[in-house]
């Protein structure tokens, strides 16, 4: 979905909607044909080219990554420390 901006006249939002379209068909173009996958390429095209809204998708991802990551550790943690407890095998 583009943004529309209220001081462009309908016909500027018009060639703006397929200035998009075109650089994300160049996009796709590049990531289907040329031959292994390009994985930058394929995030940027997720975001209709938008490179700005990848990067934020991607360092948003990492911050959930991150705290699940530190959940997990805290979780492990807490049950190994739990289970050895209770273990008579050592």
């Amino acid at each position: 979905m583009t943004k529309r901006h209220p001081h462009r006249s309908t016909a500027q939002n018009q060639e703006h909607d397929a200035m998009s379209i075109r650089r994300m068909e160049a996009i796709t173009h590049d990531v289907i044909y040329s031959g292994a996958v390009d994985e930058v390429a394929l995030a940027i095209s997720r975001h209709c080219g938008d490179v700005r809204a990848t990067i934020r998708a991607l360092l948003h991802e990492r911050k959930q990554l991150r705290e699940q990551l530190a959940l997990a550790d805290i979780y492990i943690g807490a049950g190994f420390a739990h289970s050895g407890s209770n273990c008579d095998c050592l």
